[in-house]
C-alpha cells in the first residue's frame, strides 16, 4: 500500500468515525448546486462547481455537511442532495455521496 492509499484511509476513516475532517479540502457539488452566494472567506476559492478550502473544518450533519473556516465561525453548508464529493488536497475521496446518480439513464426499458 502506498503512502497516498494510507492517507486516503486515513482521512476517509476519521471522517466516518468522527463526522469531522479539518485540514485543506475541496467540494464538487452537483449542478443544482447555487455557489453564487456563498461567503467570500479568505482561503476559499469557488470555481464552477468546486469549492476549495486552503484550511477548514469540515463537519457532517443531520441534514448535510456543515464548513467553518474559524473555530467557533459561523458553519454554511449544503445538503446531501447537491453533494457528490469531499476529496483531500491530495485529492484522495474523504466523503462521497454514494446516492449520487448524476444524468444516470435508465435503460433497462421498464
Amino acid at each position: 500500500m502506498s503512502q497516498g492509499d494510507q492517507l486516503e484511509s486515513t482521512n476517509k476513516e476519521i471522517f466516518e468515525k468522527t463526522g469531522i475532517y479539518q485540514g485543506e479540502f475541496a467540494v464538487e457539488l452537483t449542478d443544482d448546486a447555487v455557489t453564487k452566494d456563498f461567503p467570500k472567506w479568505e482561503g476559499v476559492t469557488v470555481e464552477g462547481n468546486k469549492i476549495h478550502f486552503a484550511y477548514a473544518k469540515v463537519r457532517q450533519v443531520m441534514g448535510g455537511i456543515q464548513y467553518s473556516v474559524e473555530e467557533g465561525g459561523e458553519p454554511i453548508g449544503f445538503g446531501y442532495k447537491f453533494l457528490k464529493s469531499i476529496k483531500d488536497k491530495d485529492g484522495s475521496v474523504i466523503w462521497e455521496n454514494r446516492n449520487y446518480r448524476g444524468d444516470v439513464v435508465d435503460v433497462s426499458g421498464d
